[in-house]
């Protein structure tokens, strides 16, 4: 079994050849665009992760948009932060 990178995922790569890869979508303030590429760099082999370019800017702004920033592109995960 090989280990996915510092995050502590094991995987086998028959596995992740069986399953789609999942999809991740993280939101949030200029603290989330700090972690966003190292998430991708992590979950690169087992998930697709976006998150906007910009920060998610308030919470009334996340929920107003929620549909449109994170449900409409069908993520397995959704992290808001």
């Amino acid at each position: 079994m090989e280990q996915g990178g510092s995050s502590g995922l094991n995987f086998t790569k028959s596995k992740l050849k069986k399953e789609k890869m999942k999809t991740v979508v993280l939101i949030g303030n200029s603290i989330r665009n700090g972690y966003q590429a190292t998430v991708q760099r992590e979950l690169s082999e087992i998930a697709n992760v976006w998150g906007p370019v910009e920060n998610g800017r308030t919470s009334r702004y996340i929920l107003e948009h929620f549909d449109e920033c994170v449900l409409s592109r069908k993520p397995d995960l959704e992290m808001c932060a």
